[in-house]
Order: structure tokens, then C-alpha cells, then sequence
């Protein structure tokens, strides 16, 4: 897939896209890492695309992270459902 960019946007954006996402979840085959590698020192919206994916999905995977709960809240809240019963 060779792209070509008019006036700043990738030709092939939409199939770009779809690589990217592949390699941002590390389900992508070799063949298709190595064109992205090389397709993203070439162009600057698929560049641009990619670290805005990539950011989104750190920033998601931040808010998004398992906590613990502290034991007295678990008491606590099992406590005032067992008494409303």
C-alpha cells in the first residue's frame, strides 16, 4: 500500500488508521509494523494520528486502572445494604 498525501492528509488515512490501531493494541503482523514504521517517517497526518491515538489511549488506560477499595468502605457499604433489608 503506497500512500500518497493531498493537501496534508493522507491518501490512505482510513486504512492507516486501522493499522495503527492494530499496532497500538499489539495485534498487528510484522509485515504490517514494518509499513507503518516506514510509512510514518513520510507522513506527518499519520505521525500526527498515531500519537494522538496512542496519547488518547494512555490517558484512557490512566483514569481507567483498577484500584483498590479500602476494607472499612466494603464493610461499610455491605453494612447499610444488609440493614435497608
Amino acid at each position: 500500500m503506497k500512500s500518497e498525501t493531498t493537501n496534508g492528509r493522507c491518501k490512505d488515512l482510513d486504512k492507516c488508521i486501522e493499522l495503527l490501531n492494530l499496532i497500538i493494541d499489539n495485534e498487528a503482523l510484522p509485515e504490517e509494523e514494518s509499513f507503518i514504521d516506514e510509512h510514518l517517517e513520510n507522513c506527518a497526518c499519520c505521525l500526527k494520528q498515531y500519537e494522538v491515538e496512542k496519547e488518547f489511549r494512555s490517558l484512557l488506560k490512566r483514569k481507567l486502572e483498577h484500584r483498590e477499595v479500602p476494607i472499612d468502605l466494603i464493610v461499610s457499604i455491605k453494612n447499610k445494604i444488609a440493614s435497608t433489608h
